[in-house]
């Protein structure tokens, strides 16, 4: 259970409370907006599930460039529409395994 947060001097601190339910209300309510986003990249990981390899076999495949991917540091982050593609399963579904 979380405290009650009192506010000095306020003698039920119910302003206190007021303003912090406010602010987790703000926040849940941009987390929600957040989740509606559309997916726009994945992970080498994320990929390497949902296709049943490993995450070593996929990131080999993205080295040799045989998955489409962009490196972002020490990312790699793989387009949503390729991996809709690879889900589909259509005309030019690419060979992984």
């Amino acid at each position: 259970m979380i405290p009650e947060h009192r506010s000095a001097g306020s003698g039920d601190g119910r302003s206190a409370n007021t303003a912090g339910d406010a602010r987790c209300e703000a926040r849940a309510r941009r987390l929600e907006q957040r989740a509606e986003l559309p997916r726009i990249a994945w992970s080498a990981a994320e990929f390497a599930e949902m296709v049943g390899l490993s995450a070593d076999c996929v990131r080999e495949l993205l080295r040799n460039g045989e998955i489409p991917a962009t490196k972002f540091g020490q990312q790699w982050r793989i387009a949503d529409s390729y991996v809709q593609q690879v889900r589909g399963g259509g005309p030019n579904r690419p060979v992984t395994a």
